[in-house]
């Protein structure tokens, strides 16, 4: 029998950036949650200083380069995962200071130097450094320290300093000048302040940094929007970091005996060593940091995790939280006019190209009549970025959002259907419970009663994963509900006593106590479909009932009958779909056969 098994099955991962040092000389590292996956070599000094993660799982981390053993700075270089991506040696008017990723294009922020040798704060963006947003002015000297992007709108925010007859902290929304602070909460002027760190969330900027009131300097300061809500001084109580989560912000305040990390400046939920890194996603809040004996850890929902090894210090940390997992599987139940109740499966088989696009592949498999009987299946292509799922509408030939996970309560947006569209209402926000994980949940409503119901970040849709009563007004049937949802074949949630094992069993003709071989006569006849057709760099075969096949090898040939490519086709599920690169191929006609079947395919 299958196990039910926790939530987040690997679904979110930790990529901090540190270092470490052997032998005198400092490495710098990437660490994946709790593992060291990538270093520097280099007869170099390298600290590892940023990183940031696109939606489709690569990594961006930032090294400096330094002399050993003078430690004298060098150059700069940004790697793709462990591939070199870019480089400030022949940048030198480049100045970063953090990074970010934004529809999985890259971006810098930092300063510049004009002509007039003004610092200028300014955005870059790629391997080449182009200038994204010059934000500074060139007259008054500006700078940006660090970034955040608000989960609700996808909008950067960044935080540094403008001076302007003296150094202000200040915040901008994208290229806007947001605030400027120079007042103590008691209205009377500071001299001189700086914001080093932003959390944007639940409708407010938060930053920290530091002020110079009267007489002192280098008290640190945190603010909401343009107010000081709290400050420490110059050897105690320093704020250092901060996120916000759900409807709160969290920061971290060391004292001479630790760390407080706690929620709305009042309740403390931790108190470790030292947290250097503030995180949060829809679902989770991470601590990165390490306890009262210097050993790093990860810290979820203030739970502690396993020791990040091979550590000295972090300088920066990044969460990978993706939406769609290769071989997601849901299980929905139909309700028939006619009373009958049979189901629809939803499994993520891949991914594809879509414009500039990379969405997942949703088969969709609704089963007609009985369990035995006809199902039609159709593919939805979806991805999920900023907090927003998008869907493929066909008929415009565009993608449109299915999901705004970000949105509050009273937040709207518009769900297009072929032709038609539905607005749907957030008429609240919050928490959906299982097995001792929690998660954002958004109920919605629309006019027509057309999507209404719960949506469940991680799961979808907890009535019907896509508006089916827009889809097929005529269908005969109401999708009624998400029984099962497995990830890599391991249950992670059902419905009540709902026997997902017995349900799982039989959409993949396999018995609950391990793998059969099902039988290719009546009702499971062999399918083999490809598409595009006309194709041009990939095919997708699409197979149903090969699980038998001894030998499941598929032949491409030409008219000619000489075999061009060939290669493996998994088919241990019911239904399998895979992708062939076929760009090799010139321009024509050509046949791909497997398991005695042949289909017929054009190479544009």
């Amino acid at each position: 029998m299958m196990m039910l098994m926790a939530l987040n099955l690997n679904a979110q991962d930790v990529y901090s950036v540190g270092s470490y040092t052997v032998n005198n000389k400092t490495i710098g590292a990437l660490y994946k949650n709790d593992k060291k996956i990538h270093w520097v070599h280099t007869d170099l000094n390298t600290k590892a200083t940023r990183v940031t993660c696109d939606s489709q799982g690569n990594v961006y981390w930032f090294i400096n380069y330094y002399e050993n053993p003078s430690n004298t700075y060098l150059y700069s270089e940004i790697r793709k995962n462990n591939q070199f991506y870019a480089s400030t040696l022949n940048h030198s008017e480049v100045h970063i200071s953090d990074m970010y990723c934004l529809n999985d294009t890259l971006y810098y922020t930092g300063y510049q130097y004009n002509d007039d040798s003004v610092t200028i704060a300014t955005v870059w963006k790629g391997d080449d450094f182009t200038t994204h947003w010059i934000i500074g002015d060139g007259v008054h000297p500006s700078l940006l320290y660090s970034v955040d992007i608000d989960k609700r709108t996808g909008i950067p925010y960044f935080c540094g300093y403008v001076i302007d007859g003296k150094k202000k902290a200040s915040v901008w929304r994208e290229q806007d000048l947001l605030f400027t602070y120079d007042t103590l909460q008691n209205g009377s002027y500071i001299n001189n302040s700086c914001a080093t760190q932003i959390a944007v969330g639940n409708g407010h900027v938060y930053t920290i940094g530091d002020f110079d009131p009267e007489g002192w300097s280098g008290i640190s300061a945190i603010w909401k929007d343009n107010e000081m809500i709290g400050y420490g001084d110059q050897y105690e109580y320093i704020y250092h970091a901060i996120c916000t989560f759900n409807d709160s912000f969290y920061r971290a305040l060391s004292n001479r005996w630790g760390d407080d990390i706690s929620k709305d400046d009042q309740t403390q939920m931790l108190f470790i060593g030292y947290a250097y890194k503030l995180l949060s996603t829809l679902t989770d809040i991470y601590v990165i940091g390490k306890d009262f004996d210097s050993n790093f850890y990860i810290w979820k929902n203030f739970e502690r995790g396993k020791q990040i090894s091979n550590c000295q210090s972090i300088a920066d940390a990044c969460v990978f939280d993706p939406y769609f997992f290769q071989n997601s599987e849901w299980y929905y139940e139909i309700e028939w006019e006619n009373g009958n109740i049979t189901y629809q499966h939803l499994e993520c088989e891949g991914d594809t190209a879509v414009g500039n696009q990379r969405p997942k592949i949703i088969v969709r498999s609704n089963t007609q009549y009985d369990k035995n009987g006809y199902t039609d299946v159709t593919h939805e292509y979806v991805y999920e970025e900023n907090s927003k799922v998008y869907w493929w509408n066909h008929d415009l030939d565009e993608f449109t959002v299915l999901y705004d996970l970000g949105a509050e309560t009273g937040d709207e947006w518009e769900i297009k259907v072929g032709m038609e569209s539905i607005i749907v209402h957030v008429d609240s926000v919050g928490v959906f419970e299982y097995e001792g994980e929690t998660r954002k949940m958004l109920h919605i409503s629309d006019a027509g009663n057309i999507f209404n119901g719960d949506i469940v970040v991680g799961y979808g849709h907890m009535t019907s994963f896509f508006p089916e009563r827009l889809m097929h007004r005529d269908g005969g049937y109401t999708v009624d509900g998400l029984r099962c949802y497995w990830v890599e074949d391991a249950l992670l949630y059902h419905k009540g006593d709902e026997d997902c094992d017995a349900v799982y069993s039989e959409i993949h003709g396999v018995e609950e106590d391990g793998p059969s071989t099902p039988s290719t006569g009546s009702g499971t006849e062999r399918a083999l479909v490809v598409y595009p057709n006309p194709a041009n760099n990939m095919l997708f075969v699409e197979t149903q009932n090969f699980a038998s096949l001894p030998n499941p090898t598929y032949r491409i040939t030409n008219l000619m009958g000489q075999t061009l490519i060939s290669g493996h086709v998994e088919t241990r599920r019911a239904m399998s779909l895979q992708t062939i690169d076929i760009s090799s191929l010139p321009a024509g006609m050509y046949f791909i056969n497997l398991g005695g079947q042949t289909v017929k395919f054009v190479k544009q």
